[in-house]
């Protein structure tokens, strides 16, 4: 279905599939066709995608792989390295594969996300897996930004960054500027479980030689703040270290240049 079809036949405001009908005492929804599938997952990945489906659990990766993916697009446009760094654990290849099925099927288009692409995306927002680290729901009603714009003013990058650190004081986790001893500091704080009280603690930082320095880096970790949740489960699951070795790949990979 194309842009203009999508638009002309289905209500842009919610979220994608919402036409498929569910009836008392069945497990399966049923499509306009008549034809029942399992969730509405199925019915995105084989129908609308027209994706085989061997294993159950290649499901639910994809569908958090683009989840994530379409995201990544509406807030910052990736490049194909940023996006295999991010998403495919550096597989540039399923990167670019995955980011060009995506694009021909038009959820896609010249770097932004077309009416279905955002219908699909609040779709997957609400049913996530309970499995999957959780990405917060609404985290698409922030725009992205370029933090270095030089035409935006610094009062106006002021506010966006405060509005991104209200939204994060809801979240599990979220990054914190606060000092460490007498240096500036980024901190990683969040719920961890253990014990009868499940205290907020630091689970990484970062110090810095100045505030500038400080503010400039988070800036840019506020694009990234649907990614919160997960990168606190990979410091958790993998350490700290492994954590600021992701940061520095992630960093590096927005600024190369693709050479196909």
């Amino acid at each position: 279905m194309t842009e203009a079809q999508y638009g002309r036949h289905r209500d842009e405001s919610l979220p994608w599939g919402y036409w498929l009908r569910h009836e008392p005492g069945f497990q399966s929804l049923r499509d306009e066709e008549g034809r029942t599938w399992e969730s509405i997952h199925h019915y995105l990945w084989q129908h609308r995608l027209r994706m085989k489906l061997v294993y159950p659990v290649e499901l639910e990766r994809g569908m958090a792989q683009m989840l994530v993916l379409l995201l990544a697009v509406h807030r910052r446009n990736p490049g194909f390295e940023a996006i295999a760094v991010e998403v495919f654990d550096g597989d540039r290849r399923l990167a670019r594969h995955f980011r060009h099925l995506l694009e021909s099927e038009r959820l896609i288009d010249r770097g932004m996300l077309t009416p279905e692409g955002r219908a699909v995306l609040r779709m997957l927002e609400l049913t996530q897996s309970p499995d999957a680290a959780p990405i917060p729901v609404d985290v698409a009603s922030f725009p992205g930004f370029d933090p270095e714009d030089p035409a935006i003013s610094s009062g106006e990058r002021d506010r966006i960054v405060a509005a991104h650190e209200a939204f994060a004081r809801g979240l599990r986790f979220r990054f914190i500027r606060e000092p460490v001893v007498h240096d500036s500091a980024i901190k990683l704080v969040g719920l961890t479980l253990g014990g009868p009280i499940p205290f907020t603690r630091v689970i990484w930082s970062m110090e810095f030689k100045s505030d500038q320095m400080r503010d400039r880096m988070f800036r840019w970790l506020c694009l990234y703040v649907d990614r919160w949740e997960a990168w606190a489960n990979l410091v958790i699951e993998e350490g700290a270290t492994d954590f600021t070795e992701h940061l520095l790949k992630l960093r590096i990979a927005e600024e190369s240049i693709d050479l196909g």
